[in-house]
């Protein structure tokens, strides 16, 4: 596998990861944890978490130095144009083209890259209106740490301090959004159960 279908194949997979770890977290353990617990208590305890999780990961992506979120990628295609995403596209199918392994597992594959190339097409254009507009889209979309990465713009090492403000707020920002659609959520299911048990 070449150096570029390595990396392609890196991203793919980063991504694929981040969206079922996402996946539990948000979707399954903080309703869970708002149920059981309540908005506040629960919304405090989940926020705790996240900014843990996030400052780890956080903190070793800048200290590891490798691009595995492709946010390199998406710079170059801000700058070079739209038609290096279709070149991404191309290069995927490639992958497939060139691997008996990776052919087996292309369904999976797929069904990780397809979001992730629709997120990344996502973000360049709110990237292209500007920062703020990404940032609010990333907190709700994503999570912090993907959103400070993003908003570093492909810079790697210490953090410097409007990374920490765009990092902190963001989880004050992005919890506050998960804790209120959480809410709703139970919410509606409770009442859904009420009916349907009565």
């Amino acid at each position: 596998m070449s150096t570029v279908h390595y990396r392609i194949a890196r991203v793919v997979g980063a991504w694929g990861l981040l969206t079922i770890l996402s996946f539990i977290y948000d979707d399954l353990l903080y309703p869970a944890a708002i149920l059981i617990w309540g908005p506040i208590m629960g919304g405090l305890i989940m926020t705790a978490c996240a900014a843990l999780i996030n400052i780890t990961m956080l903190v070793s992506y800048m200290r590891v130095g490798t691009d595995w979120l492709g946010v390199n990628i998406l710079e170059d295609i801000k700058t070079n144009g739209e038609e290096r995403m279709g070149r991404f596209d191309r290069l995927i199918d490639d992958c497939f083209d060139r691997s008996i392994i990776l052919t087996v597992f292309e369904p999976f594959v797929y069904a990780f890259y397809i979001p992730s190339t629709r997120f990344f097409r996502i973000v360049l254009w709110a990237l292209r209106k500007n920062d703020l507009f990404a940032y609010i889209l990333l907190n709700i979309a994503q999570d912090p740490f993907v959103t400070t990465v993003f908003l570093r713009h492909g810079l790697f090492g210490k953090l410097r301090r409007k990374d920490w403000i765009v990092f902190c707020s963001s989880i004050l920002f992005s919890n506050l959004y998960w804790i209120i659609r959480n809410t709703i959520l139970v919410e509606v299911v409770k009442a859904a159960w009420k009916i349907i048990s009565s």
